[in-house]
């Protein structure tokens, strides 16, 4: 999920998605910045148990990113590309995804973000960025934790792709058949679109 940092409010800071898991609605989910490495860290509130859970779906998210960086890097397939991005239509656009999941995997790899475990989230809200916060503080919410590993490691997917430094992707739409039928109707929207990026990575695309 987006947030915006202006005191004002739009519909489009508060988007929803609907869960493909539970059908219900959730408000969610280039160049990489020198931070360093020790700079990762967590808030307060997240306690050994939530640290824990964290890393575990931190491992998943690092490796749907992998496969993902790895399928675009190939280049010689795009039966994946074309299910969430679209129909190859240029080479930029294909290097678009590249560099957005290279971007996505450095910053998983180097651990070039933060984490703040919020207790007092709206209803269905599993977690929410500021995309023009350059400290990329990732705001993870009680009801993440709720649903199954993979949906956790998308979402993480999704939220780090927000960011402006990232890949820069709105929320055009929200679940898995919106996202393919995004990719097929509207194919730039689907690049700038981050539950696209979340479930390209999810399906651990492959050649």
């Amino acid at each position: 999920m987006l947030k915006s940092n202006s005191n004002s409010s739009s519909s489009s800071d508060l988007p929803l998605m609907i869960s493909p898991l539970t059908s219900a609605p959730i408000e969610l989910f280039s160049v990489v910045r020198s931070k360093p490495h020790l700079q990762m860290s967590f808030d307060r509130n997240c306690n050994a148990d939530l640290q824990n859970r964290f890393w575990t779906l931190f491992n998943y998210a690092a490796s749907f990113t992998n496969y993902a960086y790895t399928y675009l890097t190939k280049a010689n397939c795009d039966s994946h590309y074309v299910t969430y991005f679209g129909q190859y239509q240029s080479s930029a656009r294909w290097s678009l995804a590249t560099r957005n999941f290279l971007n996505i995997k450095t910053n998983l790899d180097r651990q070039l973000f933060s984490i703040t475990c919020e207790q007092n989230c709206n209803q269905y809200v599993v977690a929410f960025v500021y995309p023009n916060d350059r400290t990329h503080l990732i705001h993870l919410c009680p009801w993440l934790y709720q649903q199954d590993l993979n949906f956790q490691g998308a979402t993480f997917v999704h939220e780090l792709s927000h960011y402006d430094d990232i890949a820069a992707t709105r929320d055009h739409v929200y679940g898995d058949a919106q996202a393919i039928q995004l990719a097929r109707n509207f194919p730039d929207k689907a690049l700038n679109n981050a539950e696209n990026h979340g479930f390209f990575a999810r399906a651990r695309p492959t050649c």
